[in-house]
């Protein structure tokens, strides 16, 4: 748990790339793309899509240069919970990299 009061919590982003096979198997491998500090916060409320509830949320990093895709892995954890979803959106600002993503309630 980091204790920096503009980034309070502590976000991990991973990356599953590969070949799954579900006959022969395939080839799967995580890569952690990011695990340090940041801030989440929810954006916007939980609404319904195709039967799921989904929330959304952004993560703010400290400036840092990584290659976060839709699609990755996030896993964030405040002094409450432990929150996980995936990747929609990513962009580099002048002050860090703000990260959005979608939990899924199911």
């Amino acid at each position: 748990m980091t204790t920096n009061p503009q980034f309070p919590h502590t976000i991990k982003i991973t990356r599953t790339t590969g070949t799954y096979d579900p006959f022969n198997g395939g080839t799967t491998t995580t890569e952690e793309i990011y695990n340090g500090e940041g801030r989440n916060v929810k954006t916007m409320g939980t609404n319904p899509s195709n039967g799921v509830l989904v929330s959304d949320y952004a993560v703010s990093i400290p400036f840092t240069l990584v290659n976060i895709q839709a699609g990755d892995k996030i896993k964030v954890t405040d002094r409450v919970r432990v929150i996980e979803g995936d990747v929609v959106d990513a962009y580099l600002g002048n002050l860090g990299l703000n990260v959005y993503w979608n939990k899924t309630n199911t």
